[in-house]
């Protein structure tokens, strides 16, 4: 199934750099929330919030004319700037309990077991 996306609903979307876009519609899997809405930024926001300290940014930023690229802390701000998106990535939020649960075994998966005891 192929993830579908629209823009049409964001203010000004064209004004939105194509590789925060990008990262936003991916950022609706990962969230579980298929359409952001007002009422919705706390919940994207918190979600995304705590996937980026887990794996780091969700894009880099040009810190200087050098061509420096730096990871970019998400803020509330970035993410009201996205209302409007729609993908069909869910057309119902996932609900809090449920998408905690998957993301904490998507985490857990991804760290190597140890063999034997792990001393302290």
């Amino acid at each position: 199934m192929s993830l579908d996306y629209r823009f049409d609903g964001i203010e000004n979307w064209k004004e939105v750099e194509p590789h925060i876009r990008e990262a936003f519609v991916w950022a609706t899997m990962a969230v579980g929330i298929g359409q952001l809405t007002e009422e919705l930024v706390p919940v994207f926001y918190g979600r995304m919030k705590l996937i980026e300290k887990i794996n780091g940014p969700w894009w880099n930023q040009r810190t200087d004319k050098e061509g420096v690229f730096e990871g970019h802390s998400l803020t509330p701000k970035d993410v009201r700037r996205m209302v409007g998106l729609w993908t069909n990535a869910t057309f119902k939020p996932e609900a809090e309990g449920p998408w905690l649960k998957r993301e904490l075994h998507a985490y857990k998966l991804g760290i190597p077991k140890a063999k034997g005891r792990v001393k302290a």
